[in-house]
């Protein structure tokens, strides 16, 4: 059973040019899981003769400097569509599991900067630390939004122990509001929320002033290639279905969008091993049951995340097959090193965003600016 501790809420709300908690937040259970990732010696700074032109998105990562004249050179729309994205960003603040190496910890400057440049008016997020380091990195990083945005940027976190990775979202409170935000013990595969060192999925309900109503529910699933990490994974995709159900007791909605680092990594020691493909595959065929389907990637640009500089992918964006305000062909666009490279090796050069971000890329997906159900 796992160990309780006594309850205290926290929601962090934070307005341009300031930051103050509000509400509570529940903690119980261990301290959830861990995924990894190889990171690599601290590279070369980049030198601005190869950073792209400020018009070039990919700016955006290739220097916290080459960030700033992004954002300086493509100021926001206020008529842009509503945006929803979801990025594990390592072990944020510390970037490595232990935190002792400051080269290595998250540059959060250049990560307010990388977020405000994705436009996204919701970012799931995953590897979120809520230690007294972590409280206070995520408070700074909303203030930085609000004042690079103009936005009033909050966050809802999964409610288990201080010391593990947390899975929630990231919001602009200016451009939509959020109902029934709450951990959503299902999505866990063990008996609760918290359980195994795990983690739950994280939900709400979304209203964006000039777009659709939808439910989205952030994941962070298992990871690792052992027959135990598959069957965890296995178990919380099954009960997707389960989770919906519980957060749609809210308002009666179809539409939904379910997406984060499923770890689809396969199984290497399971007799037969079990490839990439096939585990997504199977989670293809799973969801149906729950009304989703799998958003496609660009075809050349089908990785989400680096790993010994090479390309591969954990992440996906899943939706309602009858939610309306997707337009036809609506694809997950990738950004960072895995848009910039097209998914092709990294070469030393590039580990600035690497080390300093994060081995996961963001993704971002485009909704109608309009309700249609």
């Amino acid at each position: 059973m796992p160990k309780r501790i006594s309850s205290l809420v926290v929601v962090l709300v934070v307005a341009l040019g300031g930051a103050e908690w509000a509400g509570l937040v529940d903690f119980v259970g261990a301290p959830a899981g861990t995924s990894g990732g190889e990171v690599p010696a601290t590279p070369p700074a980049a030198s601005e003769e190869s950073e792209p032109a400020p018009s070039d998105p990919a700016a955006a990562f290739a220097s916290p400097e080459a960030c700033q004249r992004y954002l300086e050179a493509n100021p926001r729309s206020a008529k842009r569509p509503p945006r929803i994205g979801t990025w594990n960003i390592r072990w944020f603040p510390h970037g490595t599991p232990g935190g002792h190496d400051e080269a290595r910890r998250t540059d959060l400057d250049w990560l307010a900067c990388a977020i405000a440049a994705l436009e996204a008016d919701v970012l799931a997020v995953q590897e979120i630390l809520q230690n007294p380091a972590g409280r206070g990195a995520l408070l700074d990083l909303l203030e930085r939004l609000g004042t690079l945005t103009g936005g009033k940027w909050v966050a809802h976190l999964d409610d288990c122990a201080d010391g593990g990775q947390h899975v929630g979202m990231l919001y602009d409170s200016s451009r939509l509001t959020v109902e029934v935000p709450q951990a959503l013990a299902a999505l866990n595969p063990g008996r609760s929320a918290c359980d195994r060192n795990l983690r739950p999925g994280y939900g709400a309900y979304l209203r964006f002033k000039e777009g659709p109503d939808l439910y989205l529910i952030a994941v962070h699933l298992d990871s690792g290639v052992k027959r135990r990490d598959f069957d965890n994974r296995q178990r919380s995709i099954q009960r997707l279905g389960d989770a919906l159900q519980v957060l749609g007791r809210h308002r009666r909605d179809a539409d939904a969008i379910v997406l984060g680092d499923f770890n689809v990594m396969g199984c290497k020691k399971c007799t037969p091993e079990v490839s990439h493909q096939a585990e997504v595959a199977a989670l293809d065929r799973v969801i149906k049951g729950a009304r989703l389907r799998r958003l496609e990637m660009p075809s050349k640009l089908g990785c989400t995340h680096y790993y010994n500089s090479k390309g591969g992918s954990l992440d996906l964006v899943l939706a309602s097959v009858l939610m309306k305000e997707l337009a036809v062909g609506t694809r997950v666009e990738p950004f960072g090193p895995c848009r910039d490279l097209s998914c092709g090796r990294m070469p030393r050069e590039r580990l600035a965003a690497y080390q300093r971000l994060s081995d996961h890329c963001p993704l971002v997906v485009d909704l109608t600016a309009q309700d249609l159900d």
